[in-house]
C-alpha cells in the first residue's frame, strides 16, 4: 500500500510551531482531488456569473480571514457553505491525521544547534 500525506504548518509566527499532515492512500487522493477540482470550477463559475473573480485555489488562512483571492466574499453566502461543501467532501474518504506542536523557545533551550533558526530547524 502506497501512503500519501500533505504536511501544512502554523503558528503563532514566533513562539509555536504546528506541523499536522493528512495522510491516506492514493487512490482517496485521486478520488478527492477530481471532487475538489471539479467543486472549484463551480464556485468559479457562480463567482464569475456574478462578476467577480475566480478563486486560482483553496487557501484556508485566506478563506477564513476572507483575505487574497477571498477578499469581499461574505460570511453566510460564500464562506460558510464553501467551507460546508470542502469538509462533507472530506468526510467520503478515510485520512488518518498526524500533529504537533513545539514551542521553540524550548527547541532553541534544549537543541543549542538549533538556536540560529528554530523554526527552520524543527
Amino acid at each position: 500500500m502506497v501512503l500519501w500525506g500533505h504536511i501544512d504548518d502554523s503558528g503563532d509566527g514566533k513562539d509555536i510551531l504546528t506541523l499536522s499532515c493528512l495522510i491516506a492512500d492514493s487512490p482517496a487522493w485521486y478520488y478527492l482531488g477530481l471532487e475538489w477540482e471539479e467543486f472549484i470550477a463551480k464556485k468559479n463559475s457562480e463567482l464569475v456569473a456574478t462578476g467577480r473573480k475566480a478563486i486560482t485555489r483553496f487557501h484556508a488562512a485566506d478563506c477564513s480571514s476572507r483575505l487574497g483571492e477571498f477578499k469581499g466574499w461574505t460570511t453566510n453566502e460564500d464562506q460558510i457553505p464553501f467551507m460546508q461543501g470542502l469538509l462533507s467532501m472530506m468526510e467520503r474518504y478515510r485520512f488518518d491525521v498526524v500533529g504537533f506542536t513545539i514551542d521553540l523557545k524550548e527547541l532553541a533551550k534544549y537543541v543549542p544547534v538549533s538556536k540560529p533558526s528554530p523554526r527552520a530547524f524543527a
